[in-house]
């Protein structure tokens, strides 16, 4: 799975703005054509993924991203998200 940092990159080379609040950019990024289709033209859906990242401060916790939203954060691992496969290139 990709790391957070990962995820992240999608987003922001989508042009989305990353929020880790609910908060006025959730509608920003839900609007922007622009940044909905480029998320979805790499393989993405409008919905959460987990990251390899683990949450601190709790073992039952790790973070995702919602392209959707743009948003990141903590969710329980036994929560519905999706999961897509990484492969290094380095070796």
């Amino acid at each position: 799975m990709p790391t957070i940092d990962e995820l992240k990159k999608v987003v922001t080379d989508c042009r989305g703005e990353l929020t880790t609040d609910t908060d006025a950019k959730w509608d920003k990024n839900v609007i922007n054509f622009s940044y909905q289709s480029c998320y979805k033209e790499k393989g993405f859906t409008s919905s959460g993924y987990w990251s390899s990242t683990p949450s601190t401060g709790t073992i039952t916790f790790a973070l995702h991203v919602n392209f959707n939203y743009g948003y990141m954060g903590p969710d329980r691992m036994w929560n519905y998200n999706y999961v897509c496969c990484v492969r290094d290139l380095s070796i």
